[in-house]
């Protein structure tokens, strides 16, 4: 398995290093560690990474990954520019299986946001994703409950996700989400047939959902038998916004979901829904392709 690691010696970078050491890997694990400082600007405002922070940062990531992983492979690279355009060079130049980079720098409790290089690093890599978060005290939280999002597209149900089980820790608990959208069917001059094609269409969405709920329950709990495997399906227009309350509500430590490949439209749809639950999550976020 490769992953890229990207540093810059933040609390949320560094977190990417502890997340790394709680998960189980069973393949031969590459491990990329990357700093990208900017050029030196005239702006004494302007708050950017160094090459000196940013080679501290790698040396202090690649010490903390040597003890942790004796048998991975490990690169570093120090890198010169926009950050935003050269982690993307390297993604696209290696490929990596998942992409790790902490969330903006901010004080302990403060409302979550996204900086500008993770939201470019998201909307453009191809690879999975995850955005590290530390919790309210700055701290990097064992992920021990997992909220798996799950919709009704192929890459959604059968994602890397499960075909790669070994990669989660054997203690983690699993919640496996489905929020349906009720259907939007086009007007027509009877509303009683709209209404019953509405009720029809609705049933069975949340039907087949259930039914990739129950098998993937199955599925997790083979895999882990001395963990919590649970189900929940709930109906709402706004998803996002579903996921976020029912994440809070649970006290999820990581979330997972993923743009599925539907028409132009629906991947717009889609993703905008992955990247509004990233931006406003106060817990990791692992974006799943």
């Amino acid at each position: 398995m490769k992953i890229l690691l990207a540093t810059d010696g933040s609390a949320n970078a560094n977190a990417s290093i502890e997340l790394l050491k709680n998960r189980s890997f069973t393949d031969a694990l590459v491990i990329n560690v990357v700093s990208v400082y900017a050029a030196r600007s005239h702006n004494p405002f302007e708050h950017q990474l160094n090459g000196e922070k940013a080679d501290a940062a790698l040396k202090f990531t690649l010490a903390q990954l040597d003890n942790a992983f004796k048998r991975a492979k490990i690169t570093r690279e120090l890198v010169e520019g926009k950050p935003s355009e050269k982690l993307l060079e390297i993604i696209q130049s290696i490929k990596p299986d998942m992409v790790l980079i902490g969330d903006n720098s901010k004080p302990p409790g403060a409302r979550p946001t996204l900086g500008k290089v993770a939201q470019e690093i998201l909307k453009k890599c191809e690879s999975s994703i995850t955005v590290v978060r530390t919790d309210q005290f700055g701290q990097y939280k064992k992920e021990k409950k997992c909220l798996i999002c799950i919709d009704s597209t192929i890459t959604s149900t059968d994602s890397w996700l499960f075909r790669k089980n070994e990669f989660w820790p054997s203690d983690c608990d699993f919640l496996i989400l489905s929020v349906v959208q009720p259907p939007l069917e086009p007007a027509s001059e009877n509303p009683h047939i709209d209404a019953k094609l509405f009720i029809e269409r609705l049933e069975k969405l949340n039907t087949n959902m259930l039914q990739a709920i129950e098998y993937q329950k199955a599925f997790l709990r083979g895999c882990f038998p001395d963990s919590s495997v649970e189900g929940q399906i709930t109906e709402s227009i706004d998803v996002a916004e579903t996921i976020l309350e029912i994440a809070k509500s649970w006290q999820s430590d990581l979330i997972l979901t993923n743009p599925h490949q539907h028409s132009r439209i629906d991947k717009f749809l889609v993703a905008s829904v992955s990247e509004d639950v990233v931006k406003r999550a106060s817990c990791s976020v692992e974006i799943v392709r």
